[in-house]
């Protein structure tokens, strides 16, 4: 989903600008080789080698979803039961934070009882 808004807000800024550069030019505040320039571009962006090369980009992804889609399915046919979520147990990120604090805390304790366990004698 965010891709399609990034795409859309590009597609939208680009449709702004072109749209400003042709007031610009309408009322003649862009000297005309700036705009012979413009053009040149936009005949550089519209050849056929450039979309053949975005045809076959296309195709590319395309063939890129359908094994990542594969993929993923055969994952879950291999772990099975292992992936499912379950009522019963606290969801993977709670149980890792939760074991995360508990090593934390084991180490603190090593620290303390590193720094405070050496018997010193009583003093009389």
């Amino acid at each position: 989903m965010e891709i399609i808004k990034s795409l859309f807000a590009i597609v939208l800024f680009l449709a702004i600008a072109v749209g400003g550069v042709f007031a610009a030019a309408q009322r003649g505040l862009i000297p005309t080789e700036r705009i012979a320039q413009l053009k040149n571009a936009i005949n550089i962006i519209n050849r056929p080698e450039l979309q053949t090369v975005t045809q076959t980009t296309r195709d590319g992804i395309s063939i890129l979803t359908s094994k990542t889609e594969e993929s993923a399915s055969k994952a879950g046919v291999v772990l099975g039961s292992h992936i499912q979520a379950s009522d019963s147990q606290p969801p993977l990120t709670q149980r890792a934070f939760e074991y995360a604090r508990y090593s934390y805390c084991q180490e603190v304790v090593k620290d303390y009882t590193s720094r405070y366990s050496t018997t010193t004698p009583p003093t009389n």
